[in-house]
């Protein structure tokens, strides 16, 4: 069962059978963080409510009762912009990082000045509910009676992962919520799967990191260990690297979800991203996990406490 369905019927019981005003405010630019409340925003369109929604996330083909405040020229999405030698400077540690997401997310803070979200504060009383993301800042929730998360439980965390927890009746963790039905995969991708009978393994840094920014020893290394075992390595890689061995599948994108799925994928070296590494553990696939930065230690060590995973030290 989709958190994303139970999230949904705890919001029709609290607005009734008529339809909804939503306001949803993703005042941020990292994908990474909208694919959690897409769904929701989306779903809730979906079921008859109208929704508003404020992002650098336009949907790319309209929806019924679903309307965009696109400000992606003000605050660009970013995705495949962290290098390996910004993360070694800027975010030598788990806490220097949380420096460092304050600020940026701290600018998203200018915002407020913006016309658009000056008419929104003047419209506030027309709409039902408001829904948005505090992170790195807290200046969104005067838009708020009760923020999206709270600061005494990590609302995107999977049963799983943590220690069962007693939460009031008004807490419902939505862990899983960015998992959406399955996507057919590209036809070349779901043939090498499909016929990948000795296995295939999935390596991806998510959504924020260049792979491809790695030193160039560490990935020969990777390369060397790949071209010496029997799986196929479908490998997010944003250059040509013409070295690359035979079982070694590299795109510049991937569709990380539909690809986890599959029955003959063996395994994931992955980053310990939380959306990556739910997906991980959703589909039941064990985990190699080499953080770079933030939850990424956390949510690596979580797994590997559980027996699922293999911690590994990109130094």
């Amino acid at each position: 069962m989709y958190w994303g369905t139970i999230a949904i019927a705890c919001l029709t019981v609290v607005l009734g059978c008529d339809g909804a005003r939503i306001l949803g405010l993703a005042p941020f630019s990292m994908r990474s963080h909208w694919i959690v409340m897409e769904p929701l925003f989306q779903k809730l369109a979906a079921v008859g409510h109208n929704v508003t929604v404020f992002s650098s996330f336009p949907q790319k083909t309209p929806l019924p009762n679903y309307k965009d405040i696109d400000f992606s020229h003000r605050m660009k999405p970013i995705v495949d912009t962290f290098t390996f030698d910004m993360i070694k400077t800027t975010l030598p540690s788990p806490w220097v990082a949380t420096f460092f997401f304050n600020s940026s997310h701290g600018s998203s803070c200018k915002l407020l000045d913006e016309p658009e979200y000056k008419d929104l504060l003047r419209a506030k009383d027309n709409y039902d509910i408001i829904i948005t993301e505090v992170f790195g800042n807290d200046c969104f929730r005067l838009l708020c009676v009760q923020a999206w998360n709270s600061d005494d439980f990590d609302y995107d965390r999977y049963h799983a992962l943590l220690q069962s927890r007693p939460f009031p009746p008004n807490v419902v963790e939505i862990g899983g919520i960015h998992i959406k039905e399955k996507q057919p995969l590209a036809k070349d991708l779901q043939e090498l799967l499909d016929n990948a009978k000795k296995g295939a393994i999935v390596m991806s840094f998510g959504s924020l990191v260049r792979t491809c920014t790695l030193p160039k020893h560490v990935i020969r290394m990777f390369m060397n260990v790949f071209s010496r075992i029997p799986q196929i390595v479908i490998l997010k890689y944003e250059e040509d690297f013409p070295e690359a061995p035979k079982n070694v599948i590299m795109r510049k994108w991937l569709s990380q979800r539909d690809l986890i799925e599959h029955e003959n994928v063996v395994a994931v070296i992955a980053h310990g991203g939380l959306s990556s590494t739910i997906e991980v553990v959703n589909f039941g696939k064990p985990m190699i996990g080499i953080p770079f930065f933030t939850d990424q230690f956390r949510n690596v060590k979580l797994v590997e406490e559980k027996g699922a995973c293999i911690y590994l030290d990109i130094k």
